[in-house]
């Protein structure tokens, strides 16, 4: 009858897995290197709503679905400064080799789509 003991029985039974909670908040970056999801998605935050809206999109449907090699790219890449991301996305700036899969998925996103009717 109480919800949290079924879970938990079959959990113990093993009929359904739960993964750890550290696996769940935690994220393997490469080289053994951990990232809080958290951290990560509060590197996300910017100061433009379109970088915002890229951003927010590739981590929460990209990033999952990824290898660890394209997670470490999107973490490095949230280090980089605002006018320089804008520029990569704008194509003002040379994109970096390891950048150039994002940028072209974060272009394609929506985030930068003309409002104009």
């Amino acid at each position: 009858s109480n919800v949290r003991f079924r879970h938990h029985r079959e959990w113990q039974e093993r009929r359904v897995w739960y993964p750890p909670f550290f696996f769940v908040r935690e994220l393997r970056v490469a080289m053994g290197e951990t990232m809080n999801l958290g951290q990560l998605r509060w590197r996300c935050r910017r100061g433009m709503r379109e970088l915002d809206r890229a951003f927010v999109y590739v981590l929460n449907e990209v990033y999952p679905q990824r290898n660890a090699e394209f997670q470490a790219v999107f973490a490095r890449f949230t280090e980089e400064q605002d006018p320089d991301i804008l520029a990569m996305l704008s194509g003002r700036m040379e994109v970096p080799a390891p950048y150039q899969e994002l940028v072209e998925i974060m272009r394609n996103c929506g985030a930068f789509a003309s409002n104009a009717n």
